[in-house]
């Protein structure tokens, strides 16, 4: 074998145990968001929010930790109350855990879409979540800036 095939496969069997890594490490934090969101009561946790702290407002993430505690429990209307975006998030953590579980044990997902660029669709979720966080910020500060 030449020093080039053999650099080639020990590049990709590094690769593979970095991705196995990689699969086990989003299978136990997602696996982690879920237990947790179970089992842990969001309204004994003091205010952990830094901007709600110094601002005042909500940040554009403020009210997933109980809401997905509310959707762990069964309640949507409740999570929804809480943050309006948060069952969208929480089916996106399951898909993702199912995803990187099927990977973690060898089985490649079926590919039934294409999938968007990753960059993409990260800048569209950011966007997203901003364009959310504005408006809902805006609602709060309506009845103050027409002198309610």
């Amino acid at each position: 074998m030449n020093t080039r095939k053999v650099w080639l496969l020990e590049k990709f069997s590094q690769n593979k145990s970095s991705r196995y890594s990689t699969y086990l490490l989003m299978v136990a934090a997602l696996g982690g968001v879920l237990v947790t969101s179970r089992f842990l009561e969001p309204t004994t946790l003091p205010e952990l929010c830094l901007f709600k702290l110094i601002t005042g407002f909500d940040c554009m993430f403020c009210g997933l930790t109980r809401a997905f505690h509310e959707i762990s429990l069964g309640n949507f209307q409740g999570a929804i109350s809480y943050h309006p975006l948060a069952p969208l998030v929480y089916l996106l953590v399951v898909f993702h855990l199912v995803l990187a579980s099927m990977r973690l044990i060898g089985l490649n997902y079926p590919r039934v879409v294409k999938m968007p660029n990753t960059t993409k669709m990260f800048y569209a979720t950011f966007v997203f979540f901003t364009v959310f966080w504005i408006l809902r910020n805006l609602v709060m500060l309506l009845p103050i800036a027409i002198g309610l």
